[in-house]
């Protein structure tokens, strides 16, 4: 009997120690699960943030994130650019400003060194300061279209040297021409006409000197009138000298020869040619110039 109670007992206490080691194991598991779900409600009560949205591209912010989860901020717009401010959605706006108009003007010019026989000029700029009219400061271009004929009659002028007290003078201007002299002064002998100042004679073109006549605008028909020639090289003329004439673009006409007193044309290579300027230079003999003879477009 006692022996039998005793087997019982061993039974019972290798059921109960089975049973025992059972419970402890689902108890540690169920106090691991019950730690890991306080934890997983912790971290549903507090979340983490999400990152801060600055504001987003092209002035719209990011969109926010869900379940707890912060949505990524935008790119910061810091403005607009070529003058076009960005709008304030998010980022910040960029200097506002607009392009000025450019503004194309037409005027009507006489004539003169940029057209002979006048003709029209467009100015073409931008109106930087916004005040509607194209300022001399603001034009960035000029185009001129020139007549290619005198519209009106051509006047014919003659400047008549001998009307003018005798003097020396750095230059002469009257009108569209202007006379000056090399090596000196240019000299005036009334009722004779203009000569250099230097050599032999003051009063006179001599050899080694010359006279220069040039016209504010190219002019047309060109003629000269020698009243006094003197010979004094070893030749068998008077008054030799070498006369030169040159186009609005500086470019020559070639040298002519002439001789002797009295009138005398310029040589150009068509009636039609404009002049510039032309030259008087003494090689040797010598002269007075008495008038200058020429047609403008006015």
């Amino acid at each position: 009997m006692t022996g039998l109670q005793s087997f019982d007992f061993g039974l019972q206490r290798q059921t109960l120690t089975a049973k025992t080691l059972l419970w402890v194991l689902l108890a540690g598991l169920g106090l691991g699960a019950c730690s890991g779900a306080e934890k997983n409600d912790s971290e549903s009560d507090q979340g983490t943030g999400g990152t801060k949205n600055t504001g987003g591209t092209d002035n719209t912010g990011g969109t926010g994130g869900t379940d707890n989860t912060g949505g990524t901020g935008g790119t910061y717009n810091t403005g607009g650019t070529d003058n076009t401010g960005g709008q304030n959605q998010g980022g910040m706006g960029g200097a506002d400003g607009g392009d000025h108009e450019t503004l194309v003007t037409k005027t009507t010019i006489a004539p003169g060194s940029d057209c002979s026989f006048g003709g029209s000029r467009t100015d073409t700029g931008i109106d930087d300061d916004d005040s509607g009219v194209l300022d001399p400061d603001e034009v960035d271009s000029s185009e001129f279209l020139c007549n290619l004929a005198c519209e009106a009659a051509l006047t014919v002028v003659t400047v008549d040297f001998r009307d003018y007290d005798t003097s020396n003078v750095a230059s002469f201007v009257e009108g569209e021409l202007t006379v000056t002299a090399t090596p000196g002064d240019v000299s005036f002998l009334k009722f004779n006409g203009i000569g250099a100042v230097g050599g032999v004679r003051d009063t006179e073109v001599e050899a080694n000197e010359s006279l220069v006549f040039t016209f504010s605008t190219p002019v047309l028909n060109v003629s000269y009138y020698v009243g006094t020639a003197r010979n004094i090289g070893n030749g068998s003329t008077l008054g030799d000298r070498n006369i030169e004439a040159f186009a609005p673009d500086g470019q020559s006409y070639g040298v002519a020869q002439h001789t002797d007193g009295g009138s005398s044309l310029l040589t150009v290579p068509n009636a039609d040619a404009l002049v510039a300027s032309f030259t008087d230079v003494v090689s040797d003999d010598s002269h007075l110039v008495r008038s200058v003879t020429y047609s403008v477009c006015r």
